[in-house]
């Protein structure tokens, strides 16, 4: 039942997003919009944007149900940033509810700052449970990894009890080849591959080796837990 629960709550968080674009450079003297439904995102985006990026004065992404607006300049700082993000955003968009991750921005000011969720891997003590993350991203992002947070309480040896991640893909392994998309995958799957042997949290490092039901009863309970608050 907790499975199915966390699915839905993906589900919910998934927007159904579609993306309009203003030229003001256009033949037309006014200039000219692009509405891009969610379908033909990803290959509209790159089509308008990456065959004359500097011609999109903004972008407004819309939400639905329609009462969620940002706009983005592309003439303004981090706009590389800026970019990179609204394509993590469409890629994310385009997931399925199976590969149990979703992300969008906190608020429509502000696209540097996303919530994003997790569910546990099935079979696996996590299953059933879902997490909340934080993420902050850079300016400099892709160049620079994004800092990464959960929000929700979680027992594990590679997460420190104030929800930081111990992963080497946010540390000296990370890559401008990485995105929002593949670094809740890496964190999710984590979740059942966990490095005890460089814990950032000792006790579930201890048990997780020596006490393994121990280890998942822990688990288990938190997840009773999310569903009894």
């Amino acid at each position: 039942m907790g499975s199915v629960s966390s699915v839905n709550a993906i589900a919910e968080h998934r927007k159904n997003v579609g993306f309009l674009f203003f030229d003001p450079k256009s033949d037309s003297e006014t200039g000219s919009t692009y509405w891009i439904p969610h379908d033909d995102l990803l290959q509209k985006f790159d089509e308008i944007t990456g065959s004359e990026p500097d011609k999109i004065l903004w972008i407004a992404v819309y939400a639905s149900p329609l009462d969620h607006l940002m706009i983005y300049s592309n003439d303004d700082d981090c706009k590389i940033a800026k970019k990179r993000l609204l394509k993590d955003l469409l890629q994310i968009q385009s997931l399925t509810l199976q590969e149990g991750v979703t992300a969008t921005p906190l608020n429509e000011s502000n696209l540097f700052e996303w919530q994003a969720f997790i569910t546990g891997p099935d079979d696996t003590p996590y299953e059933g449970g879902l997490y909340e993350l934080h993420l902050s991203i850079p300016c400099h992002y892709p160049v620079k990894p994004p800092k990464v947070r959960f929000k929700t309480e979680i027992f594990h040896p590679n997460i420190y009890k104030n929800g930081d991640i111990c992963i080497d893909i946010l540390q000296d392994q990370w890559s401008e080849v990485m995105s929002i998309e593949k670094i809740l995958i890496s964190i999710r799957s984590l979740l059942n591959e966990p490095n005890a042997n460089s814990p950032a949290n000792p006790e579930a490092a201890l048990l997780y080796k020596e006490h393994r039901n121990e280890f998942y009863q822990r688990i288990r309970d938190d997840i009773d837990k999310q569903f009894n608050e």
